[in-house]
């Protein structure tokens, strides 16, 4: 029996530490510091939310890019996925050596790629990857990491080597420590966490917010959201308690108040963290600078307000900015000529106060509005080159609901 006990000593304690160091490996310090409440861990953002946080007069505070700026135009055409405009634009100024404008156009280019690898000779693919090369080998390092074994765009494998992932991390380490914010936080999101990680995001989302860059924080942010236990015994994720879901939501105000799209995002998925008031004053002052991405906001924020307030100034202006999203868009693609239109009177067919469709008397002064619209319209970009597709909560989030209020569908 002792012989027996003894066997079964040595099998079971091997078994044991093979157990315990495949959960270590699996679960990381981050894990055991995300376990922690972010009351505590994140006290100090937390206090600094809990200040007054000033509203930012200017729309384009977190955005990469600014109107009158080079490539304003054709990075915004990229994000309302018009890539036969972005390419007409960015091919001159890729024709002068400009990187940044080299990349995104490898980039529109890859976008408009249809099922076919290759027309009459031309392969389009490598025409994509020559582009990301000589983006690359220009100092782009951004154009490096799409041409990466781990960051391999859909259908470019064949063109994708770990050597190129090497160099882009070498740049933006160079950049890096020469106090670049943006390659900090992407030499973070395409490197393995380690011991230090947790410690290493949050001083990257304190500096972001003494620079109006806000993808670190709304990265942490996100961490908690998808936090794993640390007991071999639980499965699923780790819920937050009220007070905790508020807490990062006064985070994500940090950014609201600086008019950050991505955090935008955030706001409309979590209504309820919002009160009434601080959810439409914020949307009222960004309508103006949405793309057509985000239409479906304007519409469901004007019929909200049609179905509450009597009177129908807020359908009119609702149909005035439908109006001017449909010209926007129909520009290349004339079926959605009228799907904002659409979609709006669909909406103001129900509630308390102005019954029904916008009408021919109301379009008229709702016409004469969209032209004033269209005037100033220039929408705040929210894609860059860590996340050049989508919004961070695309890459990051992955909650399917998401996708219907940017208006994608999951790839």
């Amino acid at each position: 029996m002792r012989n027996i006990s003894r066997v079964a000593l040595f099998i079971i304690v091997p078994i044991l530490g093979i157990m315990a160091l495949s959960y270590s490996s699996y679960y990381s310090w981050t894990d055991y510091q995300l376990s922690k409440s972010p009351n505590e861990t994140l006290s100090s953002l937390i206090e600094e939310a809990n200040k007054a946080i000033p509203i930012n007069k200017d729309p384009y505070a977190a955005s990469t890019y600014r109107p009158g700026e080079s490539l304003y135009l054709p990075v915004l055409a990229i994000q309302e996925s018009n890539f036969k405009k972005a390419k007409k634009l960015l091919e001159p100024l890729a024709e002068e050596n400009n990187p940044d404008a080299i990349f995104w156009l490898a980039l529109a280019t890859y976008k408009m790629i249809d099922s076919s690898t290759s027309s009459q000779g031309h392969n389009p693919k490598k025409e994509v990857a020559n582009l990301f090369q000589k983006s690359a080998e220009l100092g782009n390092p951004y154009a490096a990491l799409m041409l990466d074994n781990s960051n391999c765009l859909y259908g470019m494998s064949a063109y994708c080597e770990l050597k190129w992932g090497a160099s882009a991390k070498k740049i933006l380490k160079e950049r890096a420590e020469k106090g670049d914010l943006k390659a900090r936080y992407a030499l973070f999101i395409n490197s393995p966490r380690s011991f230090s990680s947790f410690d290493h995001i949050v001083d990257l989302a304190k500096q972001g917010i003494t620079e109006n860059y806000y993808k670190p924080l709304l990265t942490l942010v996100d961490l908690y959201r998808k936090r794993l236990p640390i007991s071999p015994f639980e499965g699923g994720h780790v819920s937050l308690t009220k007070i905790e879901s508020l807490n990062l939501s006064k985070l994500v105000g940090i950014a609201l108040n600086n008019n950050d799209m991505d955090a935008i995002v955030y706001m409309h998925a979590n209504k309820s963290l919002y009160t009434e008031f601080y959810y439409e004053k914020t949307f009222k002052r960004i309508i103006p600078y949405l793309s057509y991405r985000f239409y479906k906001w304007s519409n469901d924020y004007y019929s909200e307000l049609n179905k509450r307030v009597k009177g129908r100034k807020y359908a009119i202006k609702g149909y005035a900015h439908a109006r001017k999203f449909d010209i926007i868009h129909s520009g290349t693609k004339k079926r959605y000529e009228h799907i904002v239109v659409g979609d709006l009177n669909d909406k103001l067919k129900y509630g308390r106060y102005g019954y029904g469709t916008v009408t021919k008397k109301e379009r008229v002064k709702a016409n004469v509005l969209a032209k004033k619209y269209m005037k100033s319209a220039s929408p705040i970009i929210f894609i860059n080159e860590v996340n050049p597709i989508n919004s961070i909560f695309h890459a990051y989030l992955q909650r399917d609901h998401l996708y219907e209020f940017l208006g994608l569908s999951p790839e």
